[in-house]
This record gives structure tokens, C-alpha cells and sequence, in this order.
């Protein structure tokens, strides 16, 4: 796995890209995860200054407003809106992107291969997942 970060909007943005057994365009294969953000390992950008998770003044805590820093989250390729169900509405949305390379999100939301551009190699894997429904 590695990951980049930006800010976005006065707040931290963390990108993941995983590789390995299973791993299709740097992506995780469809299905239900946690991500827990423990902080003994997360730094600041100048990378020597231990965050403060919980907010009690003292560097260290993995609690965050006093909850867990944990997300339960989904991956189902195609899922557009996010809802966790793949229906018309992404169907109509793949094929605008359908042969482009031109907008960001739709490369990002139906570009299986993870080669840039959304093509009919994509097509495919996208036609698959048609009526599934996946939520954590």
C-alpha cells in the first residue's frame, strides 16, 4: 500500500493505493472494510510531530471526538453516487465516460483497469456488478 496526502480545504486529504494478490488498478476488490487510524503512525507533514487523536492536549490517542478513528466503508466499482447499489443511474453515467480520459471523477469511479481512460475493457467488469448491492 502507499499513500499521498493534500490539503483540501484547510483539511487533510489521504489518497490509498493498494497493490498485491487481488488488487485490480490500485484499488481494493469490491466488498466491506475498516480502516483504523492508529496514531503511533500518523505524523505530521513534517513527519517527527505524533498527532493528537483524541484531543486531550498529548500527542498519541486513536480516538477522534471521542470515537474511534475507525471507518467502515464499501468498494463497489461503478457505484457513482456512493449508495451501494449499482442501478440505471450509474449505468447512464458509464456511458458518458464511456472512451473518455478527460474527466477525473468518471476515470476514477469506472476505470477498472486503472489505465487512465474508461474503455470498453471496463465496460465488462462494470456490466457485472449491474443490480448488486453492497453497504457496510
Amino acid at each position: 500500500m502507499s499513500q499521498s496526502s493534500s490539503l483540501v480545504a484547510g483539511r487533510t486529504k489521504a489518497r490509498l493505493t493498494f497493490s498485491g494478490p487481488g488488487i485490480t488498478g490500485g484499488s481494493l476488490p469490491d466488498g466491506n472494510y475498516r480502516i483504523t487510524a492508529l496514531s503511533s503512525k500518523i505524523r505530521s507533514t513534517a513527519g517527527s510531530i505524533s498527532l493528537d487523536g483524541n484531543e486531550d492536549g498529548t500527542a498519541g490517542g486513536d480516538f477522534l471526538n471521542g470515537e474511534s478513528a475507525a471507518d467502515n466503508f464499501f468498494r463497489l466499482f461503478g457505484d457513482s453516487n456512493g449508495d451501494g447499489i449499482m442501478n440505471p443511474f450509474e449505468t447512464n453515467r458509464f456511458r458518458s465516460a464511456l472512451n473518455s480520459s478527460t474527466d477525473p471523477l468518471c476515470v476514477a469511479q469506472f476505470d477498472f483497469d486503472g489505465n487512465g481512460s474508461v474503455m470498453i475493457p471496463d465496460s465488462e467488469p462494470f456490466r457485472q456488478r449491474i443490480g448488486i448491492t453492497r453497504r457496510f
